[in-house]
Order: C-alpha cells, then sequence, then structure tokens
C-alpha cells in the first residue's frame, strides 16, 4: 500500500515539475517577443488543477476497470 501511495506521489511530484518547466518556457517565450511578461500564474494553476483532476480520474478509471474485470491490456 506505501508502495502505491509513494508511486502516485512521484507522480504528481513528476507532473508539478514538468508544468514548471512549461510554465518557464512560456514565460521566456512571452518576454522573447513582447518585451514584457504577459502569460500570469493563473494559466498555470489551470493547468496544474487539470492535470491533477485528469491524473486521479486516469487512476480512478484503471482500478475500476480491473475489478469489474474489463481487461484493457490485449498483450
Amino acid at each position: 500500500m506505501f508502495k502505491k501511495a509513494f508511486g502516485i506521489l512521484i507522480l504528481f511530484i513528476w507532473f508539478y515539475i514538468s508544468f514548471l518547466i512549461v510554465y518557464f518556457l512560456l514565460i521566456s517565450l512571452d518576454y522573447f517577443y513582447t518585451d514584457k511578461f504577459i502569460f500570469n500564474m493563473e494559466i498555470l494553476y489551470t493547468l496544474l488543477y487539470k492535470s491533477g483532476l485528469a491524473t486521479f480520474l486516469w487512476i480512478l478509471i484503471g482500478n475500476l476497470s480491473k475489478k469489474l474485470g474489463v481487461n484493457v491490456d490485449k498483450r
């Protein structure tokens, strides 16, 4: 159980770091093209919220499909 919780925590940390990298890339592109910072943090928070929600739903649907016996893996 702790192994699964640790894996989910690592997944969320990976998503957070990847979106921070994307955010800083967008800021640098914005500054390069406009010479001012127009991109604001609310867009990043929206992206993080939606990615966290999507990850949670993805894990939930995967667990429900296993419990219901739906075989998604075609190997």
